[in-house]
């Protein structure tokens, strides 16, 4: 009883690292997604606001 909850215990241990690093990732992917978004909107807003918008498309 004791021996197995020692391994299990050490399993638990050698796990969690990487359980805090896909934590992390997921974390980072979603801040830098959410960023993303953020300035695509900004960028979307300044342009839809500008008088310029139709000559813009047309540029590019």
């Amino acid at each position: 009883m004791v021996i197995t909850g020692v391994s299990m215990k050490k399993a638990a241990l050698y796990r969690l690292p990487f359980f805090i690093l896909r934590f992390i990732k997921m974390i980072e992917f979603g801040r830098s997604v959410f960023i993303g978004q953020f300035y695509f909107l900004q960028w979307l807003n300044s342009h839809l606001s500008s008088p310029f918008i139709h000559a813009d498309i047309i540029a590019t």
